[in-house]
């Protein structure tokens, strides 16, 4: 029963891993570590083969209304201007 249950295991997380990254993507970097040949660039999360999507949490945080743009940078989201993105 142990060993089936780790052969599950091993097949459901081979089929959550994300795609292979293109190391010529958009914010591609070559890793730090020696496991990992490239990875996402600081700031940045991984979609499809790039990393594209920007991360803006902790004290970067983006309020309600806003979305983050760049690391660590929020805007008011389309359509609304102003300090609290309410215009």
């Amino acid at each position: 029963m142990g060993l089936r249950l780790l052969l599950l295991l091993l097949l459901w997380t081979q089929g959550t891993q994300e795609s292979k990254l293109d190391p010529n993507g958009q914010h591609v970097c070559l890793a730090s570590s020696p496991s990992a040949d490239i990875q996402c660039c600081p700031g940045w999360r991984q979609k499809d083969q790039e990393c594209t999507i920007p991360i803006c949490e902790g004290l970067d945080a983006c309020r309600e209304d806003e979305v983050c743009v760049k690391p660590g940078l929020c805007r008011c989201k389309p359509g609304f201007f102003g300090a609290q993105c309410n215009s």
